[in-house]
């Protein structure tokens, strides 16, 4: 039992002229995506009219609920018909802040030529890197969803189709780059020319501490001369009293422009968090007016209105349509939704996603974190697995999670291997591992190691549990789920690798990633799953019901080599 990877000709004509049509902001919509070389012979009449064999197709639009949330039409192979709401992620071709400061080649004669077959040497390289980060999420969101519809994998997310585009109006966060930005003058050079700051409050910020780009002063040519004599006149008494009580002055107070800003020194070894998804989490939760407005309020947070978007005219994108889920982990952390109870059934289903995608693609994701583990609503009171030899059932507490932005990923299929290009020697996680295609024989080989992603997901979990790290000994002893956690941020040397003894990070931002990949071996997700806290969840063969749909996952072959 498998699934074939073949393509379809579609007629997307009409679709894009919706698409276009819409409040999306996009033209110059494709169906080519340089990817698709690893797997097919493209020629110059099929290259342009090409899509994957997935089950559900865009179909037509009905109308934009959203920027990124359509009601839409989707289509199978048998030509059948329905309704759904379709999440459009808009994936980043290029790296918008490499663009914002100037550091694509200008000799191209735009960075809006997308990508043909023939073009090659008209494009920016990295449009045509088959390893370009938004190509290699796209294609893993087609391998997830045939693993839903051929393997019953409900964990896999279900996808509608990519098409490369331009953007009008495309938003990038800035509110981490501040400083960095600050001292490009291609980007105060620019700004209202190419790009806007989407939000005038924070405009003034850019002059702060930068000499060369700081605003000119306007002096009036016709100035009032000021007659000295009459500060003899003034009573410097109407400043004082004797009743005035002190006034404290609280340093909240004091206005934004004396703000220290976020130190920005290299953007491509500065950041933690990936770059390879512009598309922020709070749009693709955006309020769909009727059916969702009480969703869009309990999501809004703090860390959402410190948000702060530069608009860039014209930006090349991917469009990858999707299922739309409800919300993520990390809004049932924000707001304490998810109790212990909840908290085992989540990390199983967790484990068992990363441990299907390890086995089946060679996959590590490289990057999870709360907001990249998202949930829909399940009727369904319990799951029934099949792992290993072995029955699971498991409590889904209301809840299917999922595994969402795959765009640092590494795997494998049918023998060809996809690496993010966040890991050439340029790209934002460089020097994370040292292998193919981008290894380095003068360095020692580092592979994708499967401890990885448990390890990373603890980093974002740990403080929830445990907020004070000089009690953690106290805590893991009364809370297996924290000592569950913990027990994947100990690196070789049985360290935290988050924290030190006294409170401090041990390592500070991607210095964290480098010192994952290279010291924590003891969080594999396969092996997790023999973890006490989930022994409860097995069950017999015998004690389950005969019309129980159970998801057999011994059933998913190896897909990572080469296969007819």
């Amino acid at each position: 039992m498998s699934f074939s990877l073949y393509y379809k000709k579609n007629k997307n004509e009409h679709l894009f002229r919706e698409l276009e049509n819409s409040n999306l902001d996009l033209k110059s919509l494709q169906n080519y995506i340089p990817l698709y070389e690893n797997f097919f012979s493209l020629n110059e009449s099929n290259f342009n009219n090409i899509n994957l064999n997935h089950k559900f197709h865009l179909h037509s639009l009905i109308n934009s609920k959203s920027r990124n949330i359509l009601n839409a039409n989707i289509i199978d192979i048998s030509n059948n018909i329905k309704n759904t709401s379709v999440f459009c992620k808009y994936s980043p071709l290029l790296d918008p802040l490499k663009l914002l400061t100037g550091k694509y080649d200008s000799s191209f004669n735009s960075i809006t030529t997308l990508p043909t077959l023939y073009n090659h040497n008209q494009c920016i390289p990295k449009l045509i890197d088959k390893n370009n980060n938004s190509y290699v999420d796209g294609f893993f969101t087609y391998l997830s969803s045939q693993l839903l519809h051929h393997f019953n994998f409900i964990h896999g997310i279900d996808y509608y189709g990519s098409f490369l585009a331009i953007q009008n109006n495309f938003l990038y966060n800035i509110v981490d780059d501040f400083s960095y930005l600050n001292e490009s003058s291609y980007f105060h050079e620019n700004t209202n020319k190419l790009f806007f700051i989407d939000n005038k409050e924070y405009e003034n910020i850019f002059n702060i501490d930068s000499r060369n780009n700081k605003k000119k002063i306007i002096i009036n040519e016709k100035l009032e001369p000021l007659n000295t004599d009459d500060l003899n006149e003034i009573d410097f008494q109407l400043f004082t009293n004797e009743n005035d009580k002190p006034i404290i002055i609280d340093l909240s107070d004091v206005c934004i422009y004396n703000t220290i800003l976020p130190d920005k020194n290299d953007s491509d070894d500065s950041s933690c968090s990936s770059k390879s998804s512009n598309t922020s989490i709070n749009e693709e939760l955006e309020s769909e007016n009727d059916d969702d407005e009480s969703s869009q309020e309990n999501s809004s947070t703090e860390e959402e209105e410190d948000d702060v978007y530069c608009k860039i005219n014209e930006f090349p994108i991917q469009v990858i349509c999707l299922e739309k889920c409800e919300n993520t982990l990390d809004f049932l952390m924000e707001n304490n939704l998810i109790n212990n109870n909840e908290w085992t059934s989540c990390l199983f289903q967790i484990i068992i996603m990363l441990s299907v995608y390890q086995k089946t693609f060679s996959f590590t994701h490289n990057d999870l974190h709360t907001n990249n583990i998202m949930f829909i609503p399940t009727d369904k009171p319990f799951l029934h697995y099949y792992f290993n030899g072995t029955h699971y059932k498991v409590p889904t507490y209301g809840k299917l999670y999922k595994i969402i932005d795959y765009g640092r990923a590494i795997y494998k299929y049918n023998g060809k291997n996809m690496c993010s290009d966040s890991f050439h020697p340029k790209g934002d996680a460089a020097s994370q591992y040292n292998c193919e295609p981008y290894f380095d024989s003068k360095k020692p080989r580092l592979e994708p190691n499967p401890s990885f992603d448990l390890c990373r997901l603890a980093c974002c979990i740990f403080d929830f549990f445990v907020e004070d790290v000089l009690e953690t000994k106290q805590i893991i002893q009364k809370n297996k789920i924290a000592a569950l956690i913990y027990s994947w941020l100990l690196d070789d040397k049985g360290r935290n690798i988050l924290y030190k003894n006294d409170g401090d990070e041990r390592y500070p931002e991607f210095k964290l990633y480098k010192m994952i990949a290279r010291s924590i071996h003891n969080a594999i997700p396969e092996q997790q799953i023999s973890n006490e806290i989930f022994k409860k969840y097995i069950v017999s063969k015998k004690s389950i019901n005969k019309k129980t749909k159970i998801i057999n996952l011994d059933l998913i072959p190896n897909l990572s080599t080469e296969h007819n």
